[in-house]
């Protein structure tokens, strides 16, 4: 059995159950759909808002626990490596040897000549890495979230940490869904067309028409996209149809991971962990 297959079959797990888990969101808003409608007419502009209504409530919580099995699988998989990574200098490593992750580093100590990780001075950080060869010290204090500066608390790693402990410690993961993509739809000429667009936080999308009903024209229920620029619309002839698709996030339970996308957030952190045990791969 090679030293790493243990780390890399917990990755290869947490990628099994994050595919689970997307296939289970698409299988639960196939049956909670958003709707979308018209609502109000602005009679300068001649243009009506769309709103969005309906979705789910509430979510299934073997979703909660699956995201806890997955941070548990990925954070597992690094205190492996750590552990493997003593057994190069020990054949017997200390009892809590683990892969430290902190976002802010503390010392610039030197101990033998050897410039300790700046975590060092934390309550566990020495113990941690204390059988693992010296020489690898700098190499795992490189992926530390406080090495990206401000943005450590936008590093995989830190929303890892803070993800697994949330989920041990205090709260199963609580989450929430927000309209994620608009896609259009429709007859343009004679010709099918279907296209769609990312949707953000308070993001002017452009405005869809409708001519009112005491105005001439095709009447409620036809809708044309407008050019956001000009007001003007893109195709006089095309008639649109709208659709909504959802985003699950997470809520406020964790906040290192809080409103963010939960499948491309717990991807990002698989991917992370994932290189950071194939970068070691040369140590076996």
């Amino acid at each position: 059995m090679h030293p790493l297959d243990g780390p890399l079959a917990r990755i290869d797990r947490a990628g099994s159950q994050i595919v689970t888990l997307r296939q289970r969101f698409e299988e639960f808003f196939r049956e909670n759909l958003y709707e979308i409608g018209v609502a109000e007419y602005n009679p300068k502009a001649k243009n009506y808002s769309l709103r969005v209504t309906g979705g789910p409530q509430e979510f299934p919580v073997d979703w909660s626990l699956l995201i806890g099995e997955i941070a548990h699988n990925l954070r597992a998989a690094l205190d492996g490596l750590a552990w493997q990574l003593a057994l190069q200098g020990t054949i017997e490593p200390y009892d809590q040897t683990a892969f430290p992750i902190y976002l802010r580093g503390t010392t610039t100590r030197r101990r033998k000549g050897h410039l300790l990780p700046h975590f060092w001075g934390k309550a566990y950080g020495p113990r941690r890495i204390q059988s693992i060869p010296r020489r690898l010290w700098k190499r795992i204090e490189s992926f530390q979230p406080y090495k990206r500066g401000n943005g450590g608390r936008r590093s995989p790693l830190f929303r890892l940490e803070e993800l697994n402990n949330t989920d041990k410690h205090r709260l199963v993961t609580v989450l929430v869904t927000a309209p994620a993509t608009l896609q259009f739809s429709g007859l343009s000429g004679g010709t099918h067309f279907k296209t769609g667009m990312t949707l953000s936080a308070n993001a002017k999308i452009g405005w869809v028409k409708d001519v009112p009903p005491n105005e001439p024209g095709p009447g409620r229920g036809a809708i044309y996209m407008l050019d956001l620029a000009t007001g003007e619309l893109l195709e006089p002839e095309m008639q649109v149809n709208v659709k909504v698709a959802p985003g699950v996030l997470f809520g406020d339970t964790c906040q290192a991971v809080k409103r963010l996308p939960v499948i491309r957030t717990l991807e990002r952190i698989a991917e992370q962990v994932s290189s950071i045990v194939d970068s070691f791969a040369g140590e076996f």
